[in-house]
């Protein structure tokens, strides 16, 4: 009788121990598996954000353009008035200058 009780619970503690290491070993299946996860997941956020910096990139570079495009038409603007101004003003030099011209030979 006691033989049947140590083999019981011989097979008990074999039935544990087969029980533990099976627990074990899912727990370092469920371990590897998070890590994986994890991994994943911050690649993925990484090329999120890589993806979201490329665009805002994108748009500081478009921004800068058109300011750039924006200045300088408002410089070919200044130019043209400043030409225009010049124009008159020798215009008026030179019917300045010749009026004088025909007073003094008068």
């Amino acid at each position: 009788m006691s033989e049947n009780i140590l083999k019981e619970i011989l097979e008990a503690e074999k039935s544990i121990d087969h029980k533990a290491e099976s627990a074990r070993a899912r727990t370092e299946q469920m371990i590897i598996t998070i890590e994986n996860s994890s991994k994943d997941m911050v690649e993925k956020k990484k090329q999120a954000l890589d993806q979201k910096n490329r665009e805002k990139l994108t748009q500081l570079k478009q921004h800068l353009e058109e300011k750039r495009k924006k200045r300088v038409e408002e410089a070919k603007k200044t130019v043209d008035d400043i030409k225009k101004t010049a124009s008159k003003t020798n215009k008026k030099a030179v019917d300045y200058i010749y009026k004088e011209f025909l007073r003094v030979v008068k």
